[in-house]
C-alpha cells in the first residue's frame, strides 16, 4: 500500500477519533477518487455514513469492499451487521455465511447467523448454527437464549424451557429471564412465567419489555386492571416502545375505552410501521370495538408486511366473515392453515365458514381429518364430536366430546374417588352417582337419561345444582340431592354428559320426548295476568358468561312486534341492561318471573301460558321438557343439538325451529314467528267464539 495511503487513512482515523466526521469522510472520499479499489478506505468510509446514520450508503461501500477482499472475513462480517441494521435480513444471513467461510466463525458470530436465519423462517438452519456455537462455546448464554427462542416458535415448549434455564445458569440477566417467562405462559404455567417477569423486573427495574411483557402475562390470568398498570410503566419508561403501546392498546381495548385504545395503536405503528404484528394487534382492537371494516386495512397492512403471517390471515378471515364476505373469508382462512397448518383456531373457523357457504359435509371431513392428525389435540377432537352429533353420529359423537374434559378452562373433575362408570361395568343392585355438569340446559335436557340408566337395575343418586332440585324431584327414577348436600355410599360415579356415551345412545332411539318434567303447581296469583288471549313465555337471551351467547341472543326490542298477537311475558329472572330498557319504555311486556331463583318456579309460570319464544337458552329445554309448545329461535349456526336442516326437534316433541337465513338475521327470524304467531292467534279466537 503506497504511503500516501496509509498517511491518509491515518489521518481519517485520527480525525474519527476527535469525533469530526465530516472532515474524515472527506479524506477517505478524496483518497477513493485517486485508488477507488483501496478496501480499507471503503470500509471505513462505510463505517462513517454508518455512524451518520446513512445505513444503505455504508452497506454499499461495504460491498464494494468485499468485491475487492472477497476473502477478507472481517469485512463480510461489517457487512453483515450492517445489513441487519439495515432490516435486510436475507442478505445479512448471506454475508453471515461468506463471513463464516472465510474463517470468521466466532460463537457470537454464528449465533448472529442464526438469528437472521430465525428472522427468514429457516429454523432448522438457525438451530445448526445454534448448537455449533454451543460446542464451541459451552458457556455461550445468548446461544442458549437463541436455541431457546427458536424452539419455542417452533412449539418445542419443554426443550425450550430447558435452553433458557442453561441461559439463566450462565447470565441470569432480565432477558434470559424475560425468555423462560414467554415458555412458561405458552406451557400455560401462568403463575411461573409471572415470577420470571419479577425476576427480571429486580434484574433492572426500568426495563420497559419486561414490565409489558408481565403485563402481557396478566392480561392472560384475567388481571386486566394489574395489567394496565404495567403497560402504563412501560410507556412512561420508554414512549418510544412500540410493543408495550400495543399491548396497552388491546387492555384499554377490554376496559371499553375503545379512544384511548385506537390511540395507543395508533402511536404504536407510529413508531414502528414496518411490524406486521402491531398492524395486526391494532386490527384486532378494531374487531373488538366491532368495527370490522376498519380492522380489515389493519390486518391487510400486516399480510403485505409479513405475507407468511398465518394469524394475520386468520384475523382477517374472521373479519370478512363478520361483514358477510364469506368466499373471501374462506380464501383468507384458506392463507392461514397454508402458512400455518397446526392453526387450531384456523382450522376451526374454516369448518364454520364452510358451514355457512353450505358445505356441511366438507366442513365435517376437515374436523375429523384435522383430529386425526393432531390425536392430542383435545379442542380439535371436541370441535370434531360437536359436529359429528350435529350429523346424528351419536357413536363418534359422543366419545370424541368427552375431551372437553382435557381443556384447561373445564371444571375440576369432582367425585373422583369414585370409579368411573362407562357402560362396561356391571351395576345391577349397585349405587350409581350421576352428577351435573355445564350448564342448566344442559342438565333439563339430558337428565332424561336418568330413566334409562334405572333401567339397568341400579339405584341412582342424581346430584344437581341446588337451584334444579325442586325441579329434578318431579323427573323420578332416581334420587335427587342438591350440590353441596351429603351424598350416600356410591359405587359407581359418571357425569351427566358422559352418560349418553356409557349408554350407547343413539339420534333414532332419543328417550322420553316430551312431559318428563313437571310442575307442582301452587296458587299464586303474580303468575297471571287479567288480559285476555295467546299467553306467551319469551326468552331473548342467555348466560352472558358463554363465548357464543353473543351470536345465540336476540335484542328484546325485536320481540315488540308479536305483541300484536299476544301477551308477552319474560321468562328470564335477568335480563341485560339494554333489554331493562326496553321493558321500562314498554309496560306491555310482563315480567313476572324478575327474582325467580328456582326453576321450579319458572316452571310453574310456564304452565300458565300457550307458547313458549325462545332463543336457544335453558328456557328453551324447560319449555320443552314440560311438554309445553315452544318455538325455538335459532342462530344461522346454531348449537349441534338443533341439528341440521329441520324444522323440528327429535328432543322435544312440541318444538319448532326458526332459522336465521343469515348471520344475526333476527328480523327475518321474528317475521317467520309474527307470521305463524297472527296465524295461531286467529285460530285461538275462533275457537274461544265457537266454544262461547
Amino acid at each position: 500500500m503506497p504511503s500516501t495511503t496509509e498517511k491518509s487513512l491515518q489521518t481519517a482515523c485520527d480525525l474519527l477519533e476527535q469525533g469530526d466526521r465530516v472532515q474524515a469522510a472527506a479524506v477517505l472520499q478524496h483518497l477513493l477518487s485517486f485508488f477507488p479499489a483501496c478496501a480499507p478506505a471503503l470500509q471505513m468510509l462505510g463505517l462513517v455514513c454508518a455512524m451518520q446514520g446513512d445505513m444503505r450508503g455504508a452497506a454499499r461501500l461495504l460491498r464494494q469492499a468485499c468485491v475487492v477482499e472477497p476473502e477478507n472475513g472481517s469485512l463480510r462480517l461489517h457487512l453483515a451487521r450492517i445489513e441487519w441494521e439495515n432490516g435486510m435480513p436475507a442478505q445479512a444471513a448471506a454475508s453471515y455465511e461468506q463471513a463464516i467461510a472465510c474463517h470468521c466463525a466466532s460463537a457470537d458470530v454464528r449465533v448472529d447467523y442464526a438469528i437472521a436465519l430465525q428472522a427468514l423462517k429457516q429454523h432448522p438452519a438457525a438451530l445448526v448454527q445454534c448448537e455449533q456455537a454451543i460446542a464451541a462455546d459451552p458457556l455461550h448464554a445468548r446461544a442458549w437464549h437463541t436455541m431457546g427462542s427458536l424452539l419455542h416458535q417452533q412449539n418445542c415448549f419443554d426443550e425450550a424451557l430447558g435452553c433458557h434455564e442453561r441461559a439463566i445458569a450462565i447470565a441470569p440477566d432480565a432477558r434470559a429471564w424475560l425468555a423462560k417467562a414467554a415458555t412458561l405462559a405458552a406451557l400455560g404455567k401462568l403463575a411461573a412465567a409471572l415470577e420470571c417477569h419479577d425476576k427480571a423486573l429486580e434484574c433492572d427495574p426500568e426495563d420497559a419489555t419486561a414490565w409489558t411483557h408481565k403485563g402481557a402475562t396478566l392480561v392472560k390470568m384475567g388481571r386486566h386492571q394489574q395489567a394496565l398498570t404495567c403497560h402504563l410503566q412501560a410507556t412512561l419508561l420508554d414512549p418510544g416502545l412500540a410493543c408495550a403501546w400495543s399491548n396497552l392498546g388491546a387492555v384499554l381495548s377490554h376496559h371499553q375505552r375503545g379512544d384511548e385504545a385506537l390511540a395507543a395503536h395508533d402511536r404504536a405503528v407510529s413508531l414502528q410501521p414496518s411490524s406486521a404484528m402491531l398492524w395486526l394487534q391494532r386490527g384486532t382492537t378494531l374487531m373488538a370495538l366491532k368495527r370490522e371494516d376498519e380492522s380489515l386495512a389493519s390486518f391487510n397492512a400486516a399480510i403485505r408486511l409479513d405475507p407468511g403471517c398465518a394469524a394475520a390471515w386468520y384475523h382477517r378471515a374472521m373479519a370478512l366473515r363478520v361483514v358477510r364476505r364469506v368466499p373471501e373469508a374462506l380464501d383468507s382462512v384458506d392463507e392461514a392453515i397454508s402458512f400455518d397448518a397446526f392453526h387450531e383456531s384456523a382450522i376451526m373457523l374454516r369448518a364454520k365458514i364452510l358451514q355457512l357457504l353450505g358445505r356441511d359435509a366438507e366442513a365435517l371431513a376437515s374436523l375429523e381429518q384435522a383430529a386425526s392428525a393432531m390425536p392430542g389435540n383435545h379442542r380439535l377432537r371436541l370441535e370434531a364430536g360437536v359436529n359429528q352429533l350435529a350429523h346424528g353420529d351419536f357413536t363418534n359423537g359422543w366419545r370424541n366430546v368427552q375431551s372437553y374434559r382435557q381443556l384447561e378452562e373445564s371444571e375440576a373433575p369432582r367425585h373422583t374417588h369414585l370409579p368411573a362408570w362407562t357402560g362396561s361395568e356391571a351395576i345391577q343392585g349397585k349405587r350409581v352417582l350421576v352428577y351435573a355438569e355445564h350448564g342448566y340446559g344442559d342438565v333439563i335436557q339430558f337428565c332424561r337419561y336418568i330413566k334409562p340408566l334405572a333401567a339397568l337395575g341400579c339405584d341412582v343418586v342424581f346430584e344437581v345444582y341446588p337451584n334444579l332440585k325442586r325441579l329434578m324431584a318431579t323427573l323420578g327414577g332416581c334420587r335427587v340431592v342438591a350440590r353441596g348436600e351429603p351424598l350416600p355410599e356410591c359405587d359407581y360415579g359418571v357425569a351427566l354428559m358422559a352418560l349418553p356415551d356409557a349408554l350407547g345412545a343413539q339420534l333414532q332411539h332419543i328417550p322420553m320426548r316430551t312431559g318428563y318434567l313437571r310442575s307442582k303447581t301452587f296458587p299464586n296469583p303474580g303468575h297471571r295476568s287479567s288480559g285476555s288471549g295467546l299467553r306467551v313465555g319469551i326468552a331473548c337471551s342467555g348466560n352472558p358468561a358463554l363465548h357464543t351467547d353473543a351470536r345465540r341472543s336476540a335484542p328484546l326490542a325485536s320481540f315488540e312486534p308479536l305483541q300484536k298477537h299476544c301477551t308477552l311475558l319474560m321468562l328470564q329472572n335477568v335480563v341485560s341492561a339494554g333489554d331493562t330498557v326496553v321493558l321500562i319504555a314498554n309496560p306491555g311486556i310482563e315480567h313476572p318471573a324478575k327474582g325467580f331463583t328456582d326453576f321450579a318456579d319458572t316452571a310453574e309460570l310456564i304452565e300458565t301460558l300457550d307458547l313458549v319464544i325462545s332463543v336457544d337458552t335453558s328456557i328453551a329445554h324447560l319449555a320443552g321438557a314440560l311438554g309445553k309448545p315452544v318455538w325455538v329461535l335459532l342462530a344461522r349456526l346454531p348449537d349441534w343439538r338443533w341439528f341440521k336442516d329441520r324444522d323440528d326437534s327429535p328432543w322435544y316433541e312440541g318444538a319448532r325451529l326458526f332459522r336465521q337465513s343469515h348471520e344475526g338475521d333476527w328480523n327475518g327470524v321474528i317475521a317467520m314467528v309474527e307470521s305463524e304467531l297472527r296465524k295461531l292467534s286467529l285460530r285461538a279466537g275462533e275457537q274461544s267464539k265457537g266454544a262461547a
